[in-house]
C-alpha cells in the first residue's frame, strides 16, 4: 500500500490498533499489539513518461493503475514508484499491509 507522505510525519512510525494488557497472579503482566501495517521505505512518485510529481489523494496498491496530471500516460502504480535516492517532492511511505 502507498500512502502520500505529509510534512514532519517520521518513517518510523507503527500504527498500532490495539494494546492488550494481562495482569498475572505473580505480579507480572504481557503486553500484546495489533499492528495492521508497517512502513518499509520512501520513495517518489512520478511519471515514467515526463518524470513529472504525481500526488494521490488515497492510499493505492501496487497493481492500481493511476494517470500522470501532465502527460496523460496511465500504467500499474509500480511503475510510477522509484525507490532510488534522493527522494523528490512526491514522496510516499510503501508500507506492508498484514492481516488482521
Amino acid at each position: 500500500m502507498l500512502m502520500p507522505l505529509r510534512r514532519g510525519q517520521a518513517e518510523k512510525l507503527i500504527a498500532v490498533d490495539f494494546i492488550v494488557m494481562e495482569r498475572r497472579l505473580d505480579g507480572s503482566y504481557e503486553e500484546r499489539r495489533s499492528i495492521r501495517d508497517r512502513p518499509v521505505a520512501t520513495g517518489t512518485l512520478a511519471c515514467p513518461q515526463c518524470d513529472a510529481p504525481v500526488v494521490l489523494s488515497q492510499p493505492v496498491e501496487p497493481a492500481d493503475w493511476i494517470g500522470c496530471p501532465f502527460c496523460l500516460h496511465t500504467g500499474p502504480t509500480r511503475d510510477f514508484l522509484s525507490l532510488t535516492p534522493p527522494t523528490r517532492p512526491a514522496r510516499v511511505i510503501v508500507r506492508l499491509k498484514f492481516p488482521v
